[in-house]
């Protein structure tokens, strides 16, 4: 015997109810599931970071200058060949070096001063000098001798004096003076040189 054939309105209620049944257990599993992921998932904590006095920087905003524009060069004529390149080469050098050698000072001459018992010919006297009595210690009624101590020049004149001994009163009288006096120079292997020697003051009252 043939099975009754069902109405259309019960298939449509028997397919619904089977589709929300398998929904729900289909959310029923994947419940299941997340649950059990959570319990064996690993937490991590991040340690705590204490900052004490914070301090804030500000940082301006970096300046980008414009780079300046290269100047165009002039071009340089090319060489028509190897001889010309030398040519050119020996000229500029020459040009660089043409003065150098009025930058470099000469060397100095050694200045050399005698002692007085050092030279062949000694240092003559050729005019001398009388000091003018100061007028202070004429008036105190003071005498003496000084002694200067003088650098003798190749042309016989004075051209250093300092006060050697005797008294300060006649200090400045007797440099005066020995600065006024003239030798004829001395001597060494038949060249006239400088020669250290002492030239002596008295003064006396008349």
């Amino acid at each position: 015997m043939q099975e009754p054939k069902q109405k259309p309105d019960t298939l449509r209620n028997k397919y619904q109810r089977t589709l929300e049944l398998s929904f729900i257990f289909s959310l029923l599993i994947l419940s299941s599931l997340f649950f059990a992921f959570q319990k064996h998932q690993t937490t991590f904590e991040l340690p705590l970071v204490v900052i004490e006095d914070p301090e804030i920087i500000v940082i301006p905003p970096t300046a980008h200058p414009e780079k300046p524009k290269p100047k165009p060069s002039r071009p340089v004529p090319a060489p028509e060949d190897e001889e010309d390149i030398g040519l050119q080469k020996d000229v500029v050098f020459d040009q660089l070096f043409e003065h150098q050698t009025d930058l470099i000072p000469p060397e100095p001459e050694e200045d050399i001063v005698y002692e007085f018992f050092g030279v062949q010919e000694k240092p003559r006297l050729k005019y001398f000098e009388v000091p003018k009595y100061p007028e202070l210690a004429r008036k105190a009624g003071i005498e003496g001798k000084v002694t200067i101590k003088a650098i003798i020049s190749e042309n016989g004149t004075v051209v250093s004096a300092v006060f050697y001994n005797g008294n300060e009163i006649f200090k400045d009288a007797a440099l005066a003076a020995a600065e006024k006096c003239i030798f004829y120079p001395a001597k060494q292997n038949d060249k006239y040189v400088k020669v250290k020697m002492s030239i002596p003051f008295d003064f006396r009252l008349n």
